[in-house]
């Protein structure tokens, strides 16, 4: 039979859980409407406060930078108790109560006896300011890893036993579960903004950018695909990559795939054919490379294509004009090697076309006239002189010497 003390006691037991089991289902319900970690935190420290009749909670999350455990929101702090304090997720005097063991150490922190336990010697003159006996830490987790602590602390030394244990890791349970929520949200968000990036990148592209997944279905088919081929993005996604590879270039992509398998390497300046939607063939350069995902896999490859029909064409007429000219013509580019010559200088030089591509122009002009030379050369390319006309004694191959009128101008990329 119990005494009227012994009742008394139990009924404010029975109340105290009470109000924590309610305190308890109203943090699971912030939890399911929280849209930020802020304010979930607000709400959630003033839930354990207002209704769970504590004296103070409040929540603090890792700095890196710092490795201190700052306060990020606080409820019931009239004497400023969190303010006045320093605590440490570091192995430091601050780091050793029970916020820093909480954290380091991954588990729950209770103190029942916080005015006489020494790992909170540090804090005692404040805590009796603010009439603290006992307190709980319980650490806050994304993906199991600690990132900060949840304090609650009470006016009754031995307050914090199995049951309330129990329901205030059930709280900092629930605000991990929310962070990881918000993380992944984040991710998400991040994910889709990238991908939005990727996209305006790809579009606005001057190649023709195409991609497949491992069983040849296309992926990524940007405008310039879209002109180059004839097919619209939303006719062509989803449909094999064997519509626009001709039969006789099947074999060549099946070499391209088993690189890509094999040794995870690209392919550089293939000259190929693919075919656009009216069966025209089409001349391109393409360079492929493999598709990895996450856990380092073949998922499929990307290629860029780039029409050389009209260069190709290009090409041909200059070299028609060149090897029809009388006069030795050269074009030199900014390193001084000859990139594209007429037949004529053979015939003037006697040396060969290799030969006169495999050194630098001025190797061929007498020393006595080099540094005349690079000096004009070097005018024109500032378009000071451009279409200037001047004489330079060049080498014969027989090691003679033979005077030549040149009259140069400065041309793009040359």
């Amino acid at each position: 039979m119990r005494n009227g003390g012994e009742e008394r006691k139990l009924a404010k037991d029975v109340e105290r859980l009470t109000q924590l089991y309610e305190a308890l289902l109203l943090v699971s319900h912030v939890v399911v409407q929280a849209t930020n970690a802020k304010g979930l935190f607000d709400d959630v420290c003033r839930i354990i406060v207002d209704r769970g009749k504590f004296e103070l909670a409040w929540i603090g999350m890792f700095d890196e930078v710092s490795k201190d455990i700052v306060p990020v929101a606080e409820s019931g702090d009239r004497f400023d108790y969190v303010k006045a304090i320093r605590v440490s997720g570091a192995d430091v005097p601050e780091g050793h109560g029970p916020s820093g063991i909480s954290f380091r150490l991954n588990k729950n922190c209770i103190t029942n006896d916080f005015l006489e336990n020494p790992i909170t010697k540090l804090w005692w003159d404040y805590a009796k300011k603010s009439g603290f006996r006992a307190s709980a830490t319980f650490p806050i987790r994304i993906k199991g890893v600690p990132v900060g602590v949840l304090n609650v602390y009470s006016n009754l030394a031995g307050y914090f036993q199995s049951k309330e244990i129990g329901l205030l890791e059930e709280a900092a349970g629930d605000i991990s579960l929310a962070l990881e929520k918000f993380a992944a949200e984040e991710d998400r968000r991040s994910a889709t903004a990238n991908l939005e990036r990727y996209r305006a990148i790809v579009d606005s592209s001057s190649d023709s950018i195409i991609s497949r997944d491992l069983d040849n279905n296309i992926v990524t088919w940007n405008r310039e695909a879209e002109r180059l081929l004839g097919w619209r993005a939303d006719e062509i996604i989803g449909k094999s990559l064997d519509l626009i590879i001709p039969e006789s270039r099947r074999g060549e992509f099946i070499r391209c795939q088993e690189m890509f398998r094999q040794y995870g390497s690209a392919v550089r300046e293939l000259e190929t054919i693919r075919v656009a939607k009216d069966g025209t063939p089409v001349r391109v350069y393409l360079i492929a490379s493999p598709i990895f995902d996450e856990a380092g896999k073949l998922a499929g490859s990307a290629a860029s294509l780039r029409e050389i029909s009209h260069r190709r064409a290009l090409d041909e007429e200059i070299g028609r004009f060149f090897s029809s000219w009388a006069d030795l013509l050269c074009v030199v580019n900014d390193e001084g090697y000859i990139e594209r010559l007429s037949d004529s200088w053979t015939q003037a030089l006697g040396w060969s076309t290799d030969e006169l591509r495999c050194q630098p122009l001025l190797e061929f002009i007498t020393p006595y006239d080099r540094q005349h030379f690079s000096n004009e050369l070097q005018l024109i390319r500032c378009a000071q002189a451009d279409g200037h006309a001047f004489d330079a004694g060049f080498q014969h191959r027989d090691d003679s010497i033979r005077i030549l009128s040149w009259r140069a101008s400065s041309i793009e990329n040359g």
